[in-house]
Formats: C-alpha cells, sequence, structure tokens
C-alpha cells in the first residue's frame, strides 16, 4: 500500500516506484520514500501512536531475550549454526511473524527481506542488521485511514525460538540429544540422559537391561549360524558368538539351535536320497527309450525298403504286388516312422526332468538358494543392531558425585573439563562423560 498523497510515489502494479526503489514481497510492506513536509507531517500524527507501540515491543524485546539466550553474559558470544530457529515479529504486522530456521548454507529468509547470511553471527549483531531492513517499511493494511504508519527499529523483534540440541555419548545408558535450554551444565544434560546419582533399583534394571539386550544378540546370532551352517559358511566362532554371556537361556537358545540346524540337516539328507534314486530313474529311462529308439530306427529302416522293393514290382506289374500289399507295407512304415517320433518326446521330456531333479540336487548339496542369502544378510544386520544395543546397555547406566569427568566438543575442538566441574553448555555441544570410580550399574554388573 502506498502514500495517498498527490506527490509522485510508487506504482504497485509495476513491482517499483517510479523513482526505481524496491517494493517488498506481494506488496505486503514497501520501502520508506522521502516525500517532503507531507510525510514529516504524517509521521507526526502517528507519532503519539507509535511510543505507546515502542513500549509494548520493547517489553515483548526483552522478554525474549531473557527467555531465548544461551545464559548469562555468555549469550553474545554464541555464533548462530544451521539448525537453530529463529522467530521475527513486528508490532501491527502479522504476516510477518514466523519461524525462520537457519538453513544448511547458513542463510535464513525473512519476510520482504529475503535471505540474510545467519551463521557465524551473534544473536545481537542478526537482531541489528534485520531490524535496520524493517525500519521503514510499511506493514500492508496499516493506513486504514490513507495515512502510511512506517515501521521503527522498537517494532521489531528477533530472538530464537529453538537451538540445536545437546549430544550425550559416552557412560550412558544410549547416546541421545537433549533440547538446549538457558543456562544448561553438563551435569543437567547428564540427568536428563538418563545418567545422574545412581541408586539401587537402577543398578538393578540395568542389569535387567543388559540380561536381555544379551539374550536378543544371542537369538540374532543363532539365526545367523543356522544360516551359515545350512550354506556351509559357517566358522567354529559363530556358534560361540550365541553364547554372548554365561546364563541358562543363551545355552537354551543354542542348544535349540543346533537341534533344529541337526534336523534340516538330517531333513536334508532323505531329500538328497530321494532326488539321487529320482535321477538314477530318469537315467534309466533315458538309456531304455534310446535302446528303443534304435530298434525302432532299424524296423523304419526295414520298412522302407519293404516299401520300396513292393513298389517296384506293383510298378512292373508283378502278382507277387498287388495294391493291397502296397498299402500294408506303406503303413508299417508310418507306423515305424510315428513310434519314432515319439519316442524322441519321452527322451526330451525326461531328459527336461532329469535336468530339473539335478539342479534341484546341486542347490541342496549347496544350500545356495536365494532365499537363505538374503534371510543370512537380513540377520546379519540385525546382529549389527543388536550388538550396538548390548554395547550400550553394557556402558555404565550411572554416575555418582563427581566420580566422572567429562569432555566437550564445541566446533570440533575438545574442552576438557575438570572431575566434578559443571561446566555451561552451548547449543550443539557434543558431551562425552567418562566414569572414574563409584558403585554404579557397572560395577554392579561387572564390567
Amino acid at each position: 500500500m502506498s502514500d495517498t498523497t498527490a506527490r509522485p510515489g510508487p506504482d504497485p502494479r509495476e513491482g517499483k516506484g517510479r523513482d526505481g526503489r524496491r517494493l517488498g514481497r506481494g506488496n505486503a510492506v514497501i520501502r520508506e520514500k522521502a516525500q517532503g513536509p507531507r510525510s514529516r507531517t504524517v509521521r507526526a500524527e502517528q507519532a503519539g501512536a507509535r511510543g505507546a507501540r515502542a513500549k509494548l515491543a520493547a517489553g515483548l524485546l526483552l522478554a525474549g531475550l531473557a527467555a531465548t539466550g544461551p545464559g548469562g553474559a555468555r549469550a553474545a558470544d554464541y555464533p548462530l549454526r544451521p539448525g537453530d530457529v529463529l522467530e521475527v515479529a513486528v508490532l501491527g504486522a502479522p504476516e510477518i511473524a514466523r519461524s525462520v530456521p537457519v538453513e544448511a548454507d547458513g542463510t535464513a529468509w525473512f519476510p520482504a527481506i529475503g535471505a540474510v547470511e545467519a551463521a557465524g553471527s551473534s544473536l545481537g549483531a542478526l537482531r541489528q542488521r534485520v531490524t535496520e531492513a524493517y525500519v521503514g517499511m510499511v506493514p500492508a493494511g496499516s493506513a486504514p485511514d490513507g495515512q502510511p504508519r512506517f515501521i521503527t527499529a522498537n517494532e521489531v523483534y528477533v530472538g530464537v525460538r529453538e537451538y540445536r540440541p545437546v549430544y550425550v555419548s559416552g557412560d550412558v545408558v544410549a547416546a541421545t540429544t537433549v533440547p538446549f535450554r538457558p543456562g544448561l551444565t553438563a551435569r543437567r544434560a547428564l540427568a536428563q540422559a538418563g545418567t545422574g546419582t545412581a541408586r539401587p533399583r537402577d543398578t538393578a534394571g540395568a542389569a535387567e537391561q543388559l540380561r536381555a539386550a544379551a539374550v536378543e544378540l544371542g537369538r540374532v546370532n543363532a539365526r545367523v549360524w543356522s544360516l551359515k551352517r545350512l550354506l556351509g559358511t559357517d566358522q567354529p566362532g559363530d556358534y560361540r558368538a550365541i553364547l554372548v554371556d554365561d546364563s541358562p537361556t543363551l545355552r537354551e537358545i543354542a542348544e535349540s539351535a543346533r537341534a533344529m540346524v541337526d534336523a534340516r540337516e538330517r531333513e536334508r539328507a532323505r531329500e538328497k536320497t530321494r532326488l539321487d534314486e529320482a535321477i538314477a530313474r530318469a537315467k534309466g529311462r533315458i538309456a531304455a527309450l534310446l535302446a528303443q529308439k534304435t530298434s525302432e530306427e532299424e524296423g523304419r529302416a526295414l520298412d522302407d525298403e519293404t516299401v520300396a522293393e513292393v513298389r517296384r514290382l506293383f510298378e512292373r506289374g508283378s502278382p507277387l504286388a498287388p495294391a493291397a500289399r502296397l498299402a500294408e507295407v506303406r503303413r508299417a512304415a508310418l507306423a515305424s516312422a510315428s513310434r519314432v517320433l515319439e519316442i524322441d518326446v519321452a527322451l526330451e521330456n525326461t531328459r527336461s526332468e532329469l535336468a530339473g531333479l539335478e539342479a534341484q540336487a546341486a542347490d541342496l548339496e549347496s544350500g545356495a538358494s536365494s532365499e537363505t542369502w538374503s534371510a543370512l544378510a537380513d540377520a546379519l544386520a540385525e546382529a549389527q543392531e543388536k550388538a550396538a544395543r548390548l554395547a550400550a546397555a553394557r556402558a555404565p547406566a550411572g554416575l555418582v558425585g563427581d566420580d566422572y569427568v567429562v569432555a566437550i566438543l564445541r566446533d570440533g575442538a575438545e574442552l576438557g573439563a575438570e572431575a566434578g566441574s559443571d561446566p555451561e553448555l552451548f547449543p550443539g555441544d557434543v558431551i562425552e562423560a567418562r566414569r572414574i570410580g563409584g558403585n554404579g550399574a557397572s560395577a554392579a554388573l561387572g564390567q
């Protein structure tokens, strides 16, 4: 929306003013254009209203700073990074208010401004740049009386809606992320990640979790060994891998797996015997058919000779070769030829059957069916997942008092911390906790 005075002004249909200055996106806001005394009069008439709004905006800004800064005097030190989510609001311009993520390329897109370099900047520096870009714009629908209302610095709020999380690993129940909040310290992050002071019930729970994870891995390892045994690719260590620890449950799983494999091998032996017998029978039929074919071909040759001799006698008019005799020998020759063709068909069918039986026998011998290989690949992948879970369960489930040290990785650099210290964290920090003593779950489990 533009100033309604008769002075030359921007033309909304063209996307820029006659003096060449840029309009805001979608005509929602436009840049201030100096229009002499008339503009100063408009601003003077709105001064009172802007003063009240400025007080309200200042209160909103201070509240946002108190709620979103990384903490105390260190807030100015935190450089924004991809993954942080900003928010922008302008008093009297609800169409501008929204969340603004810092993208992977380090930019953040603000309505009517566009992409702004955010990564590496402090919140204060970015707030100043964005505020300066908005000052002098006119919010859409802000002039019901036909007079524009210009945005002032105190009406612009830029804050952080959500920081990058803190990552916790090392001697914890499982690696995890902790949402960043102002004032978050290493000790609080470890407590939220499932560590902190260990209690007797924590030790018992961790021991049960460890046993369950061991049983899950042992069960998957049993399936891996069974499939490898059927494929003929098993190694001695594959069976021992079932016994992740010495427990009756895992011993029972190992014994059951061996019994199942033994049963399958007996079944495979019976199937091999059946296939061998079927192959022998097929070969016997082929041999018999070949012998029969040889005999029939010899008979057909004799029949052909007989037909030729009778035809010569018939053509000479010999009484020894009447027409009836010629027809009879022709029928005999045709019958012989038909039997040879039937034998050829039977031979082809039997040879095809033999090929199928031999292929089944080869697959049975190697166990190399595509389904078995596919099942083995799935089982190996699952075994890796279960092994990772077991490793996490074996990590200490509790950190007692000051009996641990933490290392903090920030932007690729390691920041050490002494035992018992409780350093304040920044968004995106990586905490690695290492236990140096105490009576937590690891000691109870003998780890």
